[in-house]
C-alpha cells in the first residue's frame, strides 16, 4: 500500500501545487513561509508531533490555495491517512535539522511558477517516499525470527 499511497499523493499534489502557484495571494504565501519555518523549528526542538501537524497544515494550505475545495478535501483525507508515517519517519530517522523540507516548494509558489511548483511538489513527495523505503529496509534488515521454543 505504501507505493499506492505515494502514487496517489503524486497524482494529487503535483497539479494542486501548479494551481496554487497561479492562485495564491501574498497573505497565503506568507502563511506558507511561516508554516515552513515553524516546521523546521519544531524539528530542531525535537517536537516531532508538532512538526507533523504543521506539515499537514502546510500541505492543506497549499491545497486551499488551489482554489478547489474538492482537491483540498482529497489532499486532507489522503494526508490524514499518512500522518502516522510522517511521524514515524521524523522520529526514527532523526531528521537533519539543517535540511529545509519545503523551502524550494514555497519559493516556487511565491514565484507563481506552476511548472516549478509541480516539480518541487513531486520532488518533495518522492523524497519522503524514499525515506519510507529506508525505514522499511532498516526494519527488514534488523528483523530476527522468534527463538524456537
Amino acid at each position: 500500500d505504501l507505493h499506492r499511497l505515494f502514487e496517489a499523493r503524486l497524482v494529487l499534489e503535483e497539479p494542486v501545487a501548479r494551481l496554487a502557484a497561479e492562485r495564491l495571494d501574498a497573505a497565503a504565501l506568507d502563511e506558507l513561509e511561516a508554516l515552513s519555518a515553524a516546521i523546521e523549528t519544531s524539528i530542531a526542538e525535537r517536537a516531532i508531533y508538532e512538526a507533523v501537524e504543521l506539515d499537514h497544515g502546510l500541505h492543506l494550505a497549499i491545497a486551499r490555495g488551489s482554489g478547489n475545495r474538492f482537491l483540498m478535501q482529497a489532499i486532507d483525507r489522503l494526508n490524514c491517512g499518512s500522518l502516522r508515517l510522517w511521524y514515524v519517519a521524523h522520529e526514527r530517522l532523526n531528521d537533519d535539522v539543517r535540511q529545509e523540507r519545503h523551502r524550494d516548494l514555497v519559493a516556487a509558489l511565491r514565484a507563481h511558477d506552476p511548472e516549478r511548483a509541480g516539480l518541487e511538489a513531486r520532488r518533495h513527495v518522492l523524497r519522503f517516499h524514499e525515506r519510507q523505503l529506508e525505514l522499511l529496509r532498516g526494519a527488514i534488515a534488523s528483523w530476527q525470527p522468534p527463538a524456537a521454543s
